[in-house]
């Protein structure tokens, strides 16, 4: 059975935050989108409104309130330093909920941030009520909590005092092997290969089959889960460790981690196999940037020199309650042919040099350091023209390929080129390669100058290769104007970059341009924008290579409302409106609400698009008047007036 905290419980103990069976929907240091999960999701089995209760004696050290994100978030500081974050939050307690009202109401913003010193803060005992649980910034109800030590250290609350009853070992999904040079393969392949059925043995443990063929410098990740005994929910595991022919080569424990690494998740885990559609995989080796203290060792085998062939490679998957399961396997060479040996797991790439019809087509795609080139059936070799590079070539599935790392000297347009085995050049293709450094300040345009990505000082976490093509496929006149795809678009960036678009005096002068991106679930995303009409410019950031597009919004929201006599009963009207934009989007800045000409703290509850407020007190007797002004993030404005007289 699950262990509940009560009161009765020793005084040095936490008490469980949430006042309902406990059970867990998200663990610590799952994958969201660009960060850790940096807390654990309390279920509240569907239910609003339950008591969230002061973990220890403590006082409230920030109310963060704000339409997305955490929504309504209390601080609760304990022990000196120790801070517990509840989030998501329905309302706080009466007293507290006071004060926040009161700020709002005073500012007529319903975003506020409010610190407290411990001389001025209100103080809770242990198992006091300090809020309700709600849905406010999220879509489905439940308690987001952390824990942390100050605002910037955050640990796993199930390390932090916590118990969940858990029996159930963790369940190895996946297993991917990388190369991590152009001279490594995997089963005689210079890209990853994915083994996604993996055995379990009647001894308990889990295996990809027979052993898999390697050479060179490669990488382990895996994809693993957990699950509590009292739900479904698929969470996170607690901690790793890659066994290389009996030493522990890599580990990671999910303890703690700084919130200025809280996007290195884009190094601990796989980036480039998420980015791509296969799964969230650990990384079970150390690339460049990475810094985080939970991960420790190198984790690379160097098959069939320092790591001798068998290589014996054992994954240790751990849950907090030290529940544990283990993937094992063998690395063999693939460079000795073995008809004995099955050849199992799927390569990261199925497209080859035949994937558009064209048959003499050379198809690319961008690594760490190389290039992979690919050709159909019947090719016989690459030869990159101006340089006297000896490539291997490898029968792979649809055709031939090989591996090219470019010089970094390499910067400019080259020519691809591919011949048959009589040595006739049969087809070529133009590139352009240019790289980028995390030392250098560099500006990449595209070959009609017409756009261009400056990476800053440390936009990288190492050198890259970077192309930009365009996509005439994306473009649509008068709405889509220009698109651009900049690759490699699975490589981590360490900061942000710069987009720009050139464009005429003219279209600078047309309202509703912005920059955006695609994204091939929720299709295209709008990036904060600014205007350079010095140099005839529309610049942007971003925190990933994309295919971005100059895009043009002209349609301003919709505002759906539902107001009527029967209302203002009561004298405290719940004003409600229905906000949506389907290109642009609409922030809280965007939205400004008055009464009586006087601007009101109206929440925005951006995930079920719903703008709302009710005044704290009854309005008097006579006319009034109600705005709703909404602006989207490109500048176009829908506004609703609302007269009405209270008797």
């Amino acid at each position: 059975m699950y262990l509940f905290y009560s009161d009765s419980a020793a005084a040095d103990t936490l008490h469980w935050p949430l006042k309902t069976a406990p059970g867990i929907s998200a663990s610590y240091c799952e994958y969201r989108t660009a960060h850790f999960h940096a807390g654990i999701d309390i279920k509240t089995w569907g239910a609003l409104n339950v008591p969230c209760l002061a973990v220890a004696d403590g006082y409230v050290s920030r109310l963060k309130v704000q339409s997305t994100g955490y929504g309504r978030a209390l601080y609760l500081t304990y022990d000196s330093t120790k801070v517990a974050v509840y989030a998501h939050l329905d309302r706080f307690a009466p007293i507290v909920e006071n004060l926040v009202r009161e700020r709002q109401e005073a500012t007529g913003e319903f975003e506020v941030d409010m610190m407290f010193d411990r001389a001025s803060a209100l103080f809770f005992k242990r198992g006091e009520v300090v809020a309700h649980s709600g849905v406010t910034g999220t879509e489905h109800p439940h308690l987001h909590f952390e824990t942390r030590v100050g605002y910037d250290m955050t640990y796993n609350p199930l390390a932090s005092g916590f118990f969940v009853q858990d029996t159930k070992a963790p369940t190895p999904v996946a297993i991917a092997l990388t190369p991590l040079d152009a001279a490594s393969t995997v089963e005689g392949d210079c890209q990853p290969r994915l083994y996604t059925r993996l055995l379990r043995r009647p001894d308990g443990k889990w295996e990809p089959g027979d052993p898999i063929g390697v050479s060179g410098r490669i990488g382990v990740s895996i994809d693993a889960y957990d699950q509590t005994d009292n739900a479904t929910n698929e969470l996170a595991v607690y901690g790793m460790d890659l066994v290389v022919s009996g030493e522990t080569y890599w580990s990671t424990r999910y303890d703690w981690f700084n919130y200025a690494d809280i996007r290195q998740i884009e190094l601990e885990r796989d980036y480039r196999l998420q980015r791509r559609g296969r799964g969230v995989y650990h990384r079970l080796y150390h690339i460049a940037g990475n810094r985080l203290p939970l991960c420790s060792g190198l984790g690379v085998i160097d098959a069939g020199t320092s790591d001798e062939f068998p290589v014996d490679v054992k994954i240790l998957i751990y849950d907090i309650n030290g529940n544990q399961s283990e993937v094992c396997f063998k690395l063999v060479s693939d460079q000795i042919e073995d008809t004995a040996r099955a050849v199992g797991g799927r390569p990261l790439i199925w497209t080859n040099g035949s994937s558009r019809g064209d048959q003499y087509r050379i198809g690319v795609d961008y690594f760490d350091g190389y290039l992979r080139l690919t050709a159909p059936p019947g090719m016989n070799g690459f030869r990159i023209v101006g340089y006297e590079d000896t490539f291997t070539v490898r029968l792979v599935e649809g055709g031939i390929a090989a591996a090219w790392a470019p010089p970094l000297g390499v910067n400019g347009n080259i020519l691809v080129k591919t011949f048959d085995k009589r040595g006739r050049e049969i087809g070529e293709r133009p590139l352009r390669i240019v790289w980028t450094l995390p030392e250098i300040e560099q500006t990449i345009a595209s070959e009609d100058s017409l756009f261009s990505v400056r990476f800053l000082l440390g936009s990288v976490y190492d050198a890259t290769i970077v192309r930009i093509e365009p996509e005439p496929n994306y473009e649509d006149a008068g709405f889509i104007e220009s698109v651009y795809r900049v690759e490699p678009r699975d490589q981590a960036l360490k900061n942000k970059v710069e987009v720009r678009f050139k464009r005429s005096a003219k279209e600078m002068g047309e309202s509703g341009w912005g920059v955006f991106y695609y994204n091939e679930r929720r299709g295209w995303i709008y990036l904060l924008t600014r205007r350079d009409s010095l140099n005839l410019q529309f610049i942007s950031e971003a925190r990933s290579l994309e295919r971005f597009g100059l895009v043009r919004d002209t349609i301003p929201p919709s505002i759906s409302t539902k107001f009527s006599a029967e209302m203002i009963n009561g004298r405290q009207p719940l004003f409600s409106a229905i906000i949506k934009d389907d290109l642009a989007g609409i922030s809280y800045a965007g939205i400004r609400v008055t009464l009586d000409e006087r601007k009101v703290p109206a929440e925005y509850d951006q995930p079920r698009a719903r703008v709302f407020y009710k005044p704290p007190k009854p309005l008097p007797p006579g006319n009034h008047t109600y705005t709703i002004r909404v602006e989207d993030r490109v500048g176009n404005v829908n506004m609703q007036v609302f007269k009405f007289k209270i008797s």
